[in-house]
């Protein structure tokens, strides 16, 4: 049996886990914003007013608060945590559907992503807003910036998230995941500034081992565009921005490509494995 289009799948499965979702709450969507207004609104009491911490690591700016710079950097993470969790599982949460009916299998997935990607914008504007509010930052024309950036993040998070479901039907070794993401945390510039990290690693040849982590750019590129911080020094100045960029393309491709492989074959061997 045939069923939806994959665009209109895609909308009504995200529709219903938005609906399951605030099913019965006060306040619906807007929970939503609780998450970030609160890590945010705490980040800041504690690392402003209780601790004030201001640039007193190497590679943040004098006038950064520590809290804020923690907040943009968690907002991201949040996003790719919550999108690989949940859509890790979604093929065997909807193993009654993929039984019963012939339809493109990575909606299933990629349902949960989007999902989470609503509440991500959501989350950035509640940001913005506290940003604002906070005298954090100012407008300027590199807050255009942001938009591609999302966009960015949402194709990334789709295709890990596309392999690591494939991955789990035909393999099922989730344990590996709750160790990347425990490991990725880590290795990605949210609690410390990439710079840090790139001149500890450049000493022993070893900054493309950091480099190849997409998100070292991206929330490079957000603490850039939000706190004015500046982008990591890997040489010269077109160095500095040619290098990531075309590290991120090349991953992006290859992603892509393995996204492909993999749904090619788990629509061979789904129904069998679940």
């Amino acid at each position: 049996m045939e069923i939806a289009a994959p665009c209109s799948l895609l909308k009504q499965l995200i529709q219903r886990d938005l609906r399951i979702r605030y099913r019965s709450t006060l306040i619906g969507f807007f929970w939503s914003l609780s998450k970030p207004l609160t890590i945010t609104g705490l980040f800041y009491l504690v690392f402003e007013k209780l601790l004030p911490v201001r640039g007193s690591m190497a590679g943040i700016p004098v006038n950064v608060n520590y809290g804020i710079f923690l907040a943009v950097g968690i907002i991201t993470w949040t996003f790719y945590s919550g999108s690989l969790l949940q859509g890790i599982h979604s093929y065997q949460v909807h193993s009654h559907l993929v039984s019963r009916a012939r339809f493109w299998r990575p909606a299933l997935p990629l349902s949960d992503v989007f999902s989470q990607w609503i509440h991500y914008l959501f989350a950035q504007m509640a940001l913005l807003c506290l940003l604002f509010g906070m005298g954090a930052m100012t407008v300027s024309w590199k807050m255009a910036w942001v938009i591609p950036l999302t966009f960015l993040d949402l194709i990334l998070a789709g295709m890990i998230t596309c392999i690591c479901a494939g991955f789990q039907i035909l393999a099922r070794d989730i344990q590996l995941l709750e160790l990347a993401l425990m490991v990725g945390f880590y290795a990605t510039p949210i609690i410390y500034p990439a710079d840090l990290a790139l001149g500890l690693l450049q000493a022993h040849g070893l900054t493309w081992l950091y480099l190849i982590n997409p998100l070292v750019l991206l929330i490079s590129i957000r603490h850039s565009i939000l706190l004015g911080m500046e982008m990591p020094h890997l040489g010269d100045q077109w160095f500095d921005m040619l290098l990531p960029a075309l590290i991120l393309f090349v991953e992006l491709v290859v992603l892509g490509w393995i996204t492909y492989k993999m749904n090619r074959k788990v629509d061979r061997e789904l129904v069998d494995r679940l």
